[in-house]
């Protein structure tokens, strides 16, 4: 199985901050970021909030104690839980590799425009 980091072109950057991140899939999948750090499960929340999680811990290296207090005090199980789906997703689903690829590319520009 390929890394699902691995579709993911840019290094670590301390341009790009973790609410940059928020921003950016709450855009991406239109949700308002008080819906990423609340508690709703619904399948687009969800998806969108494990996505954002996993984007932090490849993007920033943040531990995920630091991820789960930045999205609403969750534990770090809860974090580690949903890297780890969004990279068994990124293995078997095109449309998740896709996506990762169109928000990489979305937070290379915000990391830019913060220089």
């Amino acid at each position: 199985m390929a890394d699902a980091y691995a579709l993911l072109t840019s290094a670590v950057s301390p341009r790009l901050s973790i609410v940059d991140i928020r921003e950016t899939v709450s855009w991406y999948f239109r949700v308002s970021g008080m819906e990423l750090l609340g508690r709703d499960r619904s399948r687009t929340i969800a998806l969108a909030r494990h996505v954002a999680m996993y984007l932090a811990r490849k993007r920033l290296e943040y531990s995920f104690p630091e991820i789960g207090r930045a999205f609403g005090r969750r534990d770090h199980t809860t974090v580690l839980s949903a890297v780890r789906r969004i990279e068994r997703l990124a293995d078997t689903r095109e449309s998740i590799r896709g996506m990762l690829q169109q928000l990489d590319a979305r937070l290379s520009e915000v990391e830019a425009s913060n220089g």
